[in-house]
C-alpha cells in the first residue's frame, strides 16, 4: 500500500497547490492587522473575538464549544491607489487589491499557526503573474513560482512552527517579486508598484468545491485504509493485456437485462457487457467512446444487467454510482435514465409507483434548483425526492397504482405485496430460464447446422440431399440391370470362357458400347463386368448410408425444430412474441438483437416491479428515529432501499465523498469504503485524475467511459510544479521520473481519468481499453473527417452516406461559406471577427424558416448550433442575433465546443474567426476541439470564415478540414 499511499499524498497535494485565486475580501468583513502581530503570531483580542463571532454566526453554543480553531487569510500586500481628480492612476485596479495571501489557523486565544493539516501554500493571484495577455499589473511570473516551489516544497512540509512558516513566507515573496517583504514597493523591470502599509486578516472562504475530496484524501492517508480498486487505479505500471472475450452462448446467457427496448446493443457495446462479466473485484474496465457511438445506451444496459441479476438472486439491488466533474455530464446521464422510450408491450413498461419518473437520482449540491428541471434530487439524509416518495400519501397512492397494474398485466386479482413479489419473481425467473434454455437449444442446433440462415431452410436442404441420393441409388440400380442385360447379349461360349482370359477384346469392345455420358468418371478401363457391378454396388451402399445419416439428422433437427417452436409458443404465453413473422437464423448477433429488444427488456421491467414490490412492502425502510441520520447501518439501509426504485445514483466527484461519509461518534466520521458495487465515470477524458481518484476507494469495481480525443480536463498545475509535488511525495526520485508518470497518465498536469483507467485495464482494442466502434449520429461524409483526424479509421459509420438518403436540405453534408477577411480582432486572450458574425446571422435569418420546414417534427432547439473557438466571437454572434430582433434566436445555441459537449444539432455552423493573415493556430493546436465541433452535426456541418486561414497540409486539423470542404461551397 506504500506506493499507493505516496500517490494519494501526491494527488492530494496537487489539489492544495492549485488553489491560488484572487480574493475580493472588500465585499466581506476584514480586520486590520499589524506586522508585529504577524511576526509574534498573536492577534489582538478584539480582532480574533470578532473573527470567531463571524465564523460562529447563529451556531448553537454546543457547536461553538467544539470549535477550537478557524481558518483565516492574511493579506499583507495591497496595491496603493493614488486618487487624482477622482480617477485611479494605478492600473485601473479595484480598491483593496491584494497581491499576496497567507493561509493560517487562528485559535481561541488569538494565536496564529501554520495549517499543517491542509498544507495550504501562500499564493499570488494568477492574474498578476506573467505570462499575461493584457497585463494589469505584473509582480512576478509563473516560472519563478514553479522554480521556487520545485526547490523548496520539501521545506514547507517540514515546517512545524510559526517562525519557520514566516521565514518561508518572506523568502517566497522576495524570490518571486525581487522585493523585500518589509518594503512598501515592488520594483520589477523598471516598474514601481506602490503598496499600502495596511494589512488585513479575514476568514478563509476559499474552501472550494474540493472540500469533500480533500476530506476523503485525508482519511485515505491514515493507517489501515486499503482499497483494491484504488490500488489498481493508482498502480505505477501498465497492466498486461489479455485476450478479448468472445461473444458466445455462455456470454449471451449472462446478459439478462436491457433498459432500452428500442435499440439493441451494437457489437462493440455488447463486447463491453461481456467483459463486465469477467471483472474480478477491484478491476477497472476502460471504454473509449467516440462521439455518436452509444455511450448512453451502454450505461443503461450495464445498470439494467446488474439490476436484473440481483433481482433473480433475491439480493439487495446493486449500488451503482455514475459520476463526472461537470454538471452537464451528470445531467446528461440523469436525463437519459428518465427518457426510456416505450416499445408498446403494455403496462409492464410503466412505473407502478407514483411520484417517480426516472431510474436515476441526482445528489447535487443545490438540490432545489435542480428539482425545477424535473430531476429527482436528494442527499444521504433523504431530503426532497426521497422524502416525497416515502410520504404516507405517496405510499398509499403507489400501492393503489401497483395493485391495479399488477392485476392488468398478470390477469389475476391482486392479493398482497408479498404475493405480487413472488409472482413477479417467478415470471422473471421463468423468462430467464426460458432464455437460457433457448440459448442452449440454439447452441445444440448450431453445433449441427453451423451458421445456417434458418432451421427450416436447413431441413429443406436435407430433403434435397435425400432426394438427390435416392435418385443416385435408383439410377445405380437401373444401370446395374442395364449392364447385366447388355452383358447377357454376348454368345454363351464367350461368357463361359471369359474367366480364362479368352475373348477379352471382344468382351471389352462389347461393354464399351454400353457406357453412357458421365460414367467414364465412375468406371475406369479396362471394363470388367464384375468390377462394374461392384462399383455400382458400392455406390448404392454409400448413398444408402448417406440417406440413413441424413434421415437421422433430419429427425434430430425436426425434434429440435419442434422444441424451437414449442419455446416460441412458451415465450408467447409469457407475453413475448420473439420473432413475429420474421425468419431468424442462428446468427448470434441477430439473435442477440432480438433478445435485447424482447426478452432482456422484459426482464428489466419485471425486475423493476419486483423491487417496487419490495420497496412498497417496507424492505430496508428506516425507522422514524433513523431518518436523516448518517450512521453506517442507517446509510446501508438508505442506499439499498433507494436503489430498489432508482438503480443509478448520479453525482459529481465533488459531492460523491460526502454522500458516503458516515457518523461514528462526535467529531468522528468514517467513509463507506468499497460499498459502491460499480462506480461509473462518464466523460472520463474531461476529468483530471486527482479529482476522481479518492472516490475509487469507495467502490468495488469501476467502468470508465470517455474519449481522450474530445475536450481535455482543465489542469491547474504546470508541469514543473507537478514534477516537484511528485518528487516531494516520493512518487518519483527525480525530474526524469516524471516521464514515466506522463506515459502511464498518473499526473495532474497533462492527464485524465480515462488515461489512468486505460493503463489499469486488462483489455486492449485499438489501444488500451475497449473501443465503441459503431457510429450512428452523423452522415458518413461528416464523421469521416473525425475518423481520419483522430480515430485512425477505427470508427464504423453506420448512418450512411447522404447520397443514399433523401436529405432534408438541398445542401452538402459538409461545406463552407467564404467570408473574406485579413485579420481578426484580439479581445484579451480571445478573438472576434465582426464580418463573419454578421454573415452567419444573415444566413440564419434567411434560412431558418426553410430549415424549420425541413424538420417539421423536430424541436426548434435541436435544429441549429453555432460553434466557435473563441468566447468573444460567441458573445458577438449572440449580440448580433438579438440586435436583429430575430424572434427565434433563443432556440439557437451559440458557444465554444465546451457548450456543445454531449449535444447534437441537425445543422452546425462553425465560425473559424481567423483572417487570412492570422493562421489557424487554435484549430491546429487542438484536434480534439475540431473533433467535438464537427461531430455535433447530424446532417450538415458548415464552416463560415476565411478559407485562406486554413493550413494546406492534410496532416493538420485545419488542412484536413480544407480538403473536405473544397468543392462544397454554399451560398
Amino acid at each position: 500500500m506504500k506506493a499507493t499511499s505516496n500517490v494519494v499524498t501526491y494527488l492530494r497535494n496537487s489539489i492544495v497547490a492549485s488553489s491560488n485565486p484572487k480574493i475580493d475580501f472588500s465585499q466581506g468583513k476584514y480586520h486590520p492587522i499589524k506586522i508585529k502581530e504577524i511576526e509574534s503570531s498573536q492577534v489582538l483580542e478584539e480582532t480574533y473575538q470578532d473573527l470567531f463571532e463571524e465564523f460562529w454566526g447563529d451556531m448553537s453554543q454546543d457547536k461553538k464549544d467544539k470549535i477550537t480553531e478557524i481558518n483565516v487569510l492574511i493579506c499583507p500586500k495591497i496595491v496603493k491607489l493614488d486618487i487624482v481628480e477622482s480617477k485611479r492612476t494605478e492600473a485601473d485596479l479595484e480598491a483593496l487589491t491584494g497581491l499576496f495571501f497567507i493561509p493560517a489557523t487562528l485559535d481561541r486565544l488569538g494565536r496564529l499557526a501554520f495549517n499543517k493539516e491542509d498544507s495550504k501554500y501562500p499564493w499570488f493571484p494568477r492574474e498578476f503573474l506573467e505570462p499575461m495577455i493584457e497585463p494589469l499589473l505584473s509582480i512576478g511570473s509563473i516560472a519563478e513560482i514553479d522554480t521556487f516551489l520545485s526547490d523548496n516544497i520539501a521545506v514547507l512540509e517540514k515546517i512545524t512552527t510559526w517562525p519557520e512558516y514566516l521565514a518561508f513566507i518572506k523568502f517566497f515573496y522576495q524570490f518571486v517579486t525581487s522585493s523585500d517583504f518589509d518594503s512598501e514597493t515592488i520594483i520589477r523591470e523598471n516598474n514601481k508598484i506602490l503598496l499600502t502599509e495596511d494589512m488585513y486578516i479575514f476568514l478563509d472562504s476559499t474552501i472550494n468545491s474540493t472540500f469533500h475530496i480533500m476530506d476523503l484524501y485525508n482519511e485515505l492517508r491514515k493507517e489501515g485504509v486499503s482499497s483494491a480498486l484504488l490500488d489498481n487505479f493508482l498502480e505505477l505500471k501498465e497492466k498486461p493485456s489479455v485476450p478479448l472475450v468472445e461473444n458466445n452462448i455462455a456470454q449471451m446467457q449472462l446478459h439478462m437485462g436491457q433498459m432500452n427496448g428500442e435499440y439493441a446493443l451494437s457489437p462493440s457495446q455488447r463486447e463491453v457487457i461481456n467483459h463486465m462479466h469477467q471483472l474480478d473485484r477491484g478491476e477497472i474496465l476502460a471504454v473509449n467512446g467516440p462521439p455518436g457511438t452509444g455511450k448512453t445506451t451502454l450505461l443503461q444496459s450495464v445498470v439494467a444487467n446488474m439490476y436484473v441479476d440481483k433481482a433473480l438472486k433475491e439480493e439487495m439491488p446493486p449500488i451503482i454510482v455514475a459520476s463526472s466533474t461537470n454538471n452537464q455530464a451528470v445531467t446528461n446521464i440523469i436525463e437519459s435514465f428518465g427518457n426510456i422510450e416505450k416499445v408498446g408491450i403494455g403496462v409492464i413498461e410503466e412505473r407502478w409507483l407514483t411520484g417517480i419518473n426516472s431510474f436515476a437520482t441526482y445528489f447535487n449540491s443545490k438540490s432545489r434548483p435542480a428539482t425545477g428541471k424535473g430531476y429527482q434530487c436528494t442527499d444521504n439524509q433523504g431530503r426532497l425526492f426521497v422524502k416525497e416518495m416515502e410520504s404516507d400519501a405517496n405510499l398509499e397512492s403507489s400501492k393503489g397504482k401497483f395493485g391495479k397494474n399488477f392485476s392488468k398485466y398478470f390477469g389475476k386479482a391482486y392479493v398482497s405485496l408479498e404475493d405480487s413479489r413472488r409472482t413477479i419473481l417467478k415470471r422473471l425467473r421463468t423468462i430467464n430460464d426460458s432464455k437460457n434454455e433457448f440459448l442452449r437449444l440454439i447452441e445444440e442446433i448450431k453445433s449441427i447446422i453451423g451458421d445456417s440462415t434458418h432451421i427450416n431452410e436447413y431441413i429443406r436442404n436435407l430433403d434435397v440431399q435425400i432426394e438427390s441420393s435416392d435418385r443416385v441409388v435408383m439410377s445405380a440400380r437401373k444401370r446395374i440391370e442395364d449392364w447385366k442385360s447388355h452383358y447377357h447379349k454376348l454368345p454363351w461360349i464367350v461368357k463361359l470362357l471369359s474367366p480364362l482370359g479368352l475373348f477379352s477384346s471382344k468382351i471389352k469392345n462389347h461393354l464399351q458400347q454400353n457406357i453412357e455420358s458421365g460414367e467414364s468418371r465412375l468406371l475406369k478401363p479396362p471394363l470388367v463386368m464384375n468390377e462394374i457391378e461392384g462399383t455400382y454396388s458400392q455406390l448404392i451402399y454409400d448413398e444408402v448410408c448417406k440417406i440413413d445419416e441424413l434421415h437421422k439428422q433430419k429427425e434430430l433437427i425436426e425434434r429440435l425444430s419442434k422444441r424451437w417452436n414449442e419455446m416460441l409458443v412458451s415465450f408467447k404465453h409469457l407475453g413475448i412474441d420473439l420473432f413475429g413473422k420474421t425468419a431468424v437464423g442462428i446468427d448470434l448477433e441477430a439473435l442477440n438483437q432480438v433478445l435485447d429488444s424482447k426478452v432482456r427488456y422484459t426482464e428489466f421491467w419485471l425486475a423493476v416491479h419486483y423491487y417496487e414490490a419490495r420497496w412498497l412492502n417496507g424492505d430496508q425502510k428506516c425507522t422514524e428515529n433513523q431518518k436523516g441520520k448518517t450512521f453506517k447501518g442507517v446509510l446501508e439501509l438508505y442506499f439499498n432501499r433507494l436503489c430498489m426504485i432508482t438503480p443509478c445514483l448520479v453525482m459529481t466527484f465533488f459531492m460523491l465523498p460526502k454522500q458516503f461519509k458516515c457518523y461514528v461518534a462526535p467529531n468522528n466520521y468514517e467513509y463507506m469504503y468499497q460499498f459502491i458495487d460499480l462506480l461509473i465515470v462518464d466523460e472520463a477524458g474531461q476529468v483530471s485524475p486527482e479529482i476522481a481518484a479518492p472516490s475509487f476507494a469507495l467502490a468495488k469495481n469501476a467502468l470508465v467511459v470517455g474519449d481522450v480525443h474530445q475536450i481535455a480536463p482543465v489542469w491547474n498545475l504546470t508541469k514543473p510544479l507537478d514534477t516537484a509535488l511528485a518528487i516531494s511525495s516520493k512518487v518519483i526520485d527525480c525530474k526524469e521520473g516524471f516521464e514515466q508518470l506522463s506515459r502511464i497518465g498518473v499526473n495532474c498536469s497533462e492527464s485524465s481519468v480515462m488515461r489512468v483507467a486505460a493503463k489499469a485495464c486488462r483489455y486492449e482494442k485499438f489501444g488500451k481499453g475497449l473501443f465503441l466502434s459503431e457510429h450512428r449520429r452523423c452522415y458518413d461524409e461528416i464523421i469521416s473527417y473525425c475518423n481520419d483526424l483522430v480515430y485512425d479509421g477505427n470508427l464504423k459509420p453506420l448512418r450512411g452516406s447522404s447520397n443514399n438518403i433523401e436529405t432534408k436540405l438541398d445542401l452538402p453534408p459538409i461545406g463552407y461559406k467564404q467570408i473574406s477577411s485579413s485579420k481578426s480582432v484580439r479581445m484579451g486572450t480571445s478573438r472576434q471577427n465582426k464580418e463573419e458574425a454578421k454573415a452567419i446571422v444573415e444566413w440564419i435569418i434567411s434560412q431558418f424558416d426553410w430549415i424549420e420546414r425541413a424538420y417539421p417534427n423536430e424541436k426548434l432547439d435541436n435544429l441549429v448550433g453555432i460553434v466557435t473557438p473563441f468566447k468573444a466571437q460567441a458573445i458577438l454572434i449572440k449580440r448580433e442575433l438579438k440586435s436583429r430582433r430575430f424572434k427565434k434566436y433563443e432556440h439557437i445555441t451559440v458557444g465554444t465546443v465546451h457548450t456543445f459537449q454531449g449535444a447534437e444539432r441537425k445543422v452546425i455552423i462553425f465560425s473559424s474567426v481567423y483572417g487570412s493573415e492570422d493562421g489557424c493556430y487554435f484549430m491546429d493546436a487542438s484536434p480534439s476541439m475540431m473533433n467535438v465541433a464537427v461531430s455535433r452535426a447530424k446532417d450538415h456541418f458548415f464552416v463560415f470564415g476565411e478559407m485562406e486561414c486554413m493550413d494546406f497540409s492534410s496532416t493538420s486539423a485545419s488542412g484536413l478540414l480544407r480538403s473536405y470542404l473544397i468543392g462544397n461551397e454554399i451560398y
